[in-house]
């Protein structure tokens, strides 16, 4: 992915999907801009075939759906990567363009992709948490009200600050995530969440983690 927005205006998610939908050049989308996908190199693309190949050797006869490169994966409702393979094994995940339930996310590092892929990306791929999942299950919608630092959004660019110049910043938006409040929420339904949030951390699976 380039490291620098291919337009510097937002884009809302709707039209990045229409948008992406009919070009040759692939573009992820991250807070409302778009990053046009680098080539790869003819060693980087053998390293990818492989493993998508025993992978779907792996896959026949499950549920499960193998996808390299050329399917998006949805991270957030504001952040669609490309990752190198990504496998989804849930019947519910049906959506035509792009996989929101991944049980295995690979990225085959590269010179040029490695710090993003182990940076930004790994701790992007880290919210598709338990927690989120189960509460959407459950019919409980949840986000991050702020998915990323300020300081590194292209509208705060100008300002000269390094994206490592505020760890605490860059970190909270992977460890947060914003329970419904409004004002028409009912206590029924502040029990409800809560309850939903109990049962979560006291199911043995979790216990054990």
């Amino acid at each position: 992915m380039s490291s620098e927005p291919v337009f510097p205006n937002y884009m809302p998610v709707e039209d990045y999907l229409e948008f992406d939908g009919y070009r040759d050049i692939r573009y992820e989308y991250v807070g409302g801009y778009l990053y046009a996908m680098v080539g790869a190199s003819r060693r980087h693309n053998l390293i990818v075939s492989g493993i998508s190949a025993r992978l779907w050797q792996a896959a026949q006869g499950t549920t499960c759906q193998v996808f390299s490169s050329a399917m998006r994966l949805r991270v957030a409702s504001d952040v669609y990567y490309y990752p190198d393979i990504v496998v989804t094994c849930r019947a519910d995940d049906v959506a035509e363009h792009y996989i929101e339930h991944p049980c295995l996310i690979v990225e085959v590092l590269s010179p040029a992709t490695q710090s993003r892929d182990r940076g930004e990306k790994l701790l992007a791929y880290r919210q598709i948490d338990a927690l989120k999942t189960f509460l959407r299950d459950r019919g409980i919608q949840t986000m991050v009200h702020y998915p990323y630092a300020i300081h590194n959004l292209p509208a705060y660019r100008h300002l000269g600050y390094h994206p490592d110049d505020f760890p605490v910043a860059n970190r909270l938006p992977h460890e947060l995530l914003s329970l419904p409040i409004y004002p028409e929420i009912t206590d029924e339904q502040v029990r409800y969440v809560s309850a939903t949030i109990r049962d979560f951390y006291e199911t043995p699976q979790q216990k054990n983690q």
